[in-house]
């Protein structure tokens, strides 16, 4: 879900040596907003939930195109899971520079949301 190993990781040496070995993987430290959200958490708990989101099912591109409204996905450049997910989206933010952590706390992202949701609802108001 995070990076390969970040269950096993969770489950060798709890949510310490998860961050730590998160910040080996993405080659940034943990922003310390990220870092107190997942130090606050139960280890076996989140193993527990990456485990399920990695069996549950993907979303599939036919079913996203199908959808009857705008779509916007966030993603950081140093999110490559997402990025790499994105790649069909045809309304996409990137994020420079942020990971899946840090991209929502981004100054850029609040005001991109809103220009989004404006457009959607221009749109939706001239039909």
């Amino acid at each position: 879900v995070f990076f390969p190993g970040s269950i096993a990781a969770l489950e060798r040496g709890g949510v310490e040596l998860f961050l730590e070995e998160w910040a080996a993987a993405s080659g940034h430290d943990i922003d310390p907003a990220t870092r107190g959200a997942f130090l606050a958490n139960d280890a076996a708990a989140l193993a527990a939930y990456m485990r399920a989101a990695e069996q549950a099912e993907r979303v599939e591109d036919a079913a996203i195109a199908a959808f009857p409204m705008p779509v916007l996905l966030v993603a950081g450049t140093r999110d490559r899971p997402r990025l790499t997910a994105a790649e069909h989206v045809r309304a996409l933010l990137l994020v420079e520079g942020a990971d899946h952590g840090s991209t929502p706390r981004r100054p850029e992202v609040a005001p991109a949301l809103r220009e989004f949701f404006a457009a959607v609802d221009s749109s939706a108001a001239a039909v």
